[in-house]
Formats: C-alpha cells, sequence, structure tokens
C-alpha cells in the first residue's frame, strides 16, 4: 500500500463485536450479577444483541425477558454490581477474531494512524485491549467515559481522528452496530460494518458503506475508500 506522506490516513476501530468477541465474558458476569440479587439468568445469545448497547441495555434485556419490574435505582444497583464481576473476571473467553492480528500488522506497516473508539469504559476497554497484547497498535483510545459523548454522537469519532492528528476525509470507521455506522455517518466518514458482531438489528440495514463478514475483507474495503494503492 502507498501511503501519501502528506496525509495522515486513519482506521478507526470500535472494540466488542468488531475486533474482539467479548461476549462470553459479559454474559458470564452479567448472570452472577444477576443470580446474586435472586433474578434468572440469561444466555449468552441471547446478550449478544445488547453488547451494542452497553451494559445497561444488557441488564434491561434480562428483566424485560422475565417481565421483572424495576426502578432506576434497581438498575444503579444491578449496574454497579455487573461492572464489578466484569472487571474481576474481564478476559476470560474474550479473544481478537480471526484476521485481525493479520489487519492490523498490514495497517501499523504501512504507517496508518489507528484509533480505538468504543463506548465500554476506559477502565474495561484499556485493560482488555493490553490483556490481549493490542494496545500497541493503536495510537488513541477513546472510551465511553472519556469524553462528554460518545457514539452515536459523531464528536467521539472525530475526537479519535483528531487525536492522531488525521482528518475526516481520510479517515474510515470499521464497527458492528448501529451506534458505530450512525455516528460515522454523521461525522461525514465511510464504514465498514462486520457481520460477526452485536447488532440488534440485521447489518444490512444499518446503511454502512461496506459489508465484510471476515476481518481479511477489510484491507482492500480500506484501500478503496481511502483511495490508497
Amino acid at each position: 500500500m502507498a501511503v501519501n506522506s502528506q496525509t495522515i490516513f486513519t482506521v478507526v476501530f470500535d472494540l466488542d463485536g468488531t475486533m474482539v468477541d467479548t461476549a462470553g465474558d459479559l454474559a458470564r458476569a452479567l448472570n452472577r450479577c444477576l443470580s446474586r440479587h435472586d433474578i434468572p439468568t440469561i444466555a449468552t445469545e441471547d446478550v449478544r444483541p445488547f453488547v451494542g448497547r452497553g451494559a445497561r441495555a444488557m441488564i434491561l434485556s434480562a428483566l424485560e425477558a422475565y417481565d421483572i419490574q424495576h426502578d432506576d435505582q434497581t438498575i444503579t444497583e444491578l449496574l454497579k454490581s455487573f461492572l464489578a464481576h466484569y472487571a474481576d473476571e474481564l478476559c476470560i473467553e474474550s479473544a481478537p477474531y480471526p484476521g485481525l492480528l493479520t489487519l492490523l500488522n498490514r495497517l501499523h506497516a504501512d504507517g496508518l494512524k489507528l484509533a480505538v473508539c468504543t463506548n465500554k469504559p476506559e477502565g474495561l476497554s484499556k485493560p482488555l485491549m493490553k490483556a490481549l497484547a493490542l494496545d500497541g497498535f493503536f495510537s488513541a483510545h477513546f472510551g465511553g467515559d472519556s469524553l462528554p459523548f460518545r457514539k452515536p454522537d459523531p464528536r467521539h469519532i472525530l475526537a479519535c481522528i483528531s487525536e492522531v492528528g488525521g482528518h475526516p476525509s481520510s479517515a474510515i470507521m470499521i464497527g458492528d452496530s448501529a451506534p458505530d455506522i450512525e455516528a460515522a455517518r454523521a461525522a461525514k466518514v465511510p464504514s465498514v460494518v462486520m457481520s460477526h458482531g452485536y447488532s440488534v438489528d440485521p447489518v444490512e440495514t444499518l446503511g454502512a458503506d461496506y459489508l465484510c463478514h471476515h476481518l481479511d475483507e477489510v484491507f482492500p474495503v480500506i484501500q478503496k475508500y481511502l483511495g490508497l494503492r
């Protein structure tokens, strides 16, 4: 890939469901939390569609599945319990999706700037990236609590691009769910949606510029949309 030294090309990645399959660890933490509060547990596959919406959405999905009445205080207590359990066992089953390391190595070697833009709190996302030895590839990392806003707010993505010295016109977003694609669209940044992730809605309906089923397919798309050779 030939990179123009005058332009900073930026690839912004979502984390959960895009780079790393975290559903198993999230489901385990959620079920430990539910059990502790005498609430029936929920299958990992039922948790997956809500991962991209955050911990609160996962908790609400479990309560609504069993028609359990709840108020803000209940949600706050469950959320605190869930985050504590998850932090204790952050990276037991979580693993990069096939092809990720090859993709990151190639992009990094070619001089592109890489950034993480995730709604996962920094206190969880950064240790997870470090545990999986992924952190060294990235020049910027913004979690869901890094700024006063988060995806689908486009400023979350724009902050990542700005942090590495890039510009939206020479950037692309790789995600797996509506918040990623909506934020990219509002930021006027082309987007790739991965079908292996945690989208609530069919990925074909999200309006991404390109759909990939495997991370091996992403490199040619980046070349196309960033105008690289």
